[in-house]
């Protein structure tokens, strides 16, 4: 089990939407435009996601984030 599995439940709700978003497929600009906020937003939501997670990278924190609920 990764670091990234044990802590999915440390995610607020923001930084899972943004995450299931971005592995739905949907880019920064158009998660951005779904939500209503700035793309930059949208980056700082996924920075602090894959911090929070302990994730290698953004698509790292993703992948996690569907192994997690696959796991409930």
């Amino acid at each position: 089990m990764t670091a990234g599995y044990a802590n999915a439940g440390a995610l607020t709700p923001r930084m899972r939407q943004v995450l299931e978003l971005r592995g739905q497929g949907l880019r920064a600009a158009a998660i951005a435009l779904e939500l209503g906020v700035a793309e930059r937003t949208v980056r700082t939501i996924e920075t602090a996601a894959v911090e929070r997670l302990h994730a290698r990278n953004l698509y790292a924190a993703v992948y996690s984030i569907g192994r997690s609920d696959a796991r409930s």
